[in-house]
């Protein structure tokens, strides 16, 4: 067998990417034939990776359980609020949210990232954005706040709202989208992304918004805090007085990961190809 040697070349030059960020230029060099790249193709080649290689932190399928799978174990809810039944929808059986103040409580802990992650879920509402009404989809409560809602009082908004670590509770950054064109027993895929610096929405495996502040402060979790999902009622970070949701909502194949997941993986889980 012929003895193959490797040398490796990286020049001091810098060259910026597509997204802005400077990467250096290496050339490997193999018995006779040279090989290019750039740490830019290796980043490339990692946001390709299918969602099937990202494990979820807290899965809930809502398929006919209130079980969640999280990698501590199967987690149930430590509260329920309201009633609840299964019913077959859009996109299978999925978990009814009967409203108002409708809710299921989880800890945590155990599946939710502060510093980094994507919530993923499919819901069929049985209302129209015009509605003039709140509805709760997902909320995390403790040392700062993620909320995912349909506005009220007339905007029809779906937004994604966060509260930092350490800030008061009317402090906050929203990224929205308008969901006027949806209609009732419409089913929707919605997801989130946080990581330092940016939150993305994206409805059906589309962004449709973003907020980029190198500032930004994101919530600390820790073990014990709220996670709602549901219609959940919290004075100044829920439904007001007259406008609280009056229709139900099928929720299934709730996800919480811990990484921000890439617009192609967030696709991938919405089904679009």
């Amino acid at each position: 067998m012929k003895k193959m040697t490797t040398r490796v070349f990286c020049e001091s030059a810098y060259h910026g990417d597509a997204s802005g960020t400077l990467a250096p230029s290496c050339t490997f060099e193999t018995h006779s034939k040279t090989l290019h790249f750039s740490f830019l193709s290796l980043a490339l080649l990692a946001a390709s990776v299918s969602v099937r290689a990202q494990e979820p932190l807290f899965h809930a399928p809502f398929d006919n359980s209130f079980t969640a799978h999280t990698v501590s174990g199967d987690l149930e809810p430590a509260a329920k609020q309201g009633p609840y039944i299964f019913e077959k929808g859009a996109f299978g059986n999925a978990l009814k949210v009967g409203a108002p103040d409708s809710y299921l409580l989880y800890t945590a802990g155990s599946g939710l990232h502060g510093e980094e992650g994507t919530v993923s879920l499919w819901i069929q509402p049985e209302w129209t954005a015009d509605d003039g009404k709140f509805h709760m989809l997902w909320m995390f409560l403790g040392d700062g706040v993620f909320n995912l809602y349909k506005f009220g009082g007339g905007e029809n908004k779906l937004n994604f709202l966060v509260t930092g670590r350490g800030q008061p509770r009317d402090q906050f950054v929203i990224v929205s989208t308008s969901i006027a064109t949806w209609e009732a027993g419409g089913p929707h895929h919605l997801a989130a992304t946080w990581q330092a610096g940016l939150l993305q929405l994206f409805v059906d495996g589309e962004r449709v918004g973003e907020l980029s502040d190198p500032k930004l402060l994101l919530p600390d979790v820790r073990p014990g805090d709220a996670l709602f999902i549901g219609d959940y009622y919290h004075p100044g970070y829920g439904t007001q007085a007259g406008l609280s949701g009056n229709a139900d909502t099928l929720i299934r194949d709730f996800r919480l990961y811990g990484k921000a997941l890439t617009t192609a993986q967030i696709a991938e889980l919405a089904g679009v190809k």
